[in-house]
């Protein structure tokens, strides 16, 4: 094989935002807020995309399934382990950092510890939610003169 003749690989097709163009002759100021905004966009629109990627994967792995994980019921709560149903997969950002949130059939949300593997322990078990009963309202007893007698 010659040199310069090597196979390119192929680069990833490229986001192609809109961006401010501006002509600056020599000596003119160049207003870097515009092409800022621009780059800012951009990465919005990446961060995004690989966040609603993420999330579609692991709803497609542990949706409506029975899993085993690490995590907390709040940011910043102690860290215990959980058996849930997942109902729901999201991917929130809370303090400066993502973290993955699971919710179950109640709605619960479960912060997941990264590091940590989760077990799949099957199809979730759906348990149907029994209403609870009202407590019948009784209406209030009347009060009750007492019987005083002074003889």
């Amino acid at each position: 094989m010659e040199l310069g003749n090597e196979p390119q690989a192929k680069q990833p097709a490229a986001y192609n935002p809109i961006v401010a163009q501006q002509s600056t002759p020599p000596g003119q100021e160049f207003n870097v807020g515009l092409d800022f905004t621009s780059f800012e966009r951009t990465i919005a629109a990446f961060t995004e995309n690989a966040k609603n990627s993420f999330q579609q994967k692991l709803m497609g792995i542990v949706g409506n399934k029975k899993v085993f994980l690490r995590g907390s019921k709040g940011y910043g709560q102690p860290i215990k382990d959980y058996t849930i149903n997942v109902k729901s997969v999201s991917i929130d950002f809370y303090y400066e950092r993502y973290v993955v949130v699971f919710k179950d059939e109640d709605d619960k949300e479960y912060f997941l510890e990264p590091g940590y593997k989760i077990k799949i322990l099957g199809q979730a078990q759906i348990v149907p939610k029994t209403q609870k009963r009202k407590k019948k309202e009784q209406p209030p007893v009347a009060p009750v003169q007492p019987n005083i007698n002074l003889r």
